[in-house]
């Protein structure tokens, strides 16, 4: 049996928020001349932590509705990605910039935090740097 490393709770959310989307894994891979700069955003971005508190058969009930839900905010470009964290404990959301209380509006609509499958961790952020690929989503 393996033995995993114990994190705090700030090094777990730091972990999970570096994991986002892979982007970790590609900063490294990036060259300095393709960094960009962000002069100023309006509103923060947003990781949305998703754990759920359920067991994963009533997550699992669920599921196709949240993706629904999902497929919703991605056609109104709130989303930048999103996806179930490994091993299977909950989810991640990067969302684009908007305020935080249309934020919670949002996440009122999701069917998992309807039927108190998750808790949601928010950890609000403005972007001083981005990759190129990642313009779209951030440049104004």
């Amino acid at each position: 049996m393996r033995s995993s490393p114990i994190y705090s709770g700030a090094e777990k959310s730091a972990r999970r928020a570096g994991r986002v989307c892979g982007v970790a894994a590609r900063l490294s891979a990036v060259r300095a001349d393709q960094y960009r700069t962000v002069n100023h955003i309006n509103e923060p971005m947003f990781i949305v932590i998703l754990t759920y508190v359920k067991p994963l058969e009533t997550v699992d009930r669920h599921l196709e509705e949240h993706k629904s839900y999902l497929k919703r905010l991605y056609a109104a470009r709130n989303l930048v990605c999103s996806g179930p964290q490994d091993p299977r404990t909950g989810g991640v959301l990067l969302v684009k910039d908007m305020s935080r209380e249309a934020l919670d509006a949002l996440i009122s609509q999701d069917p998992f935090h309807r039927e108190g499958v998750a808790r949601y961790e928010i950890i609000s952020f403005h972007p001083t740097g981005y990759d190129p690929s990642f313009a779209n989503f951030v440049a104004r």
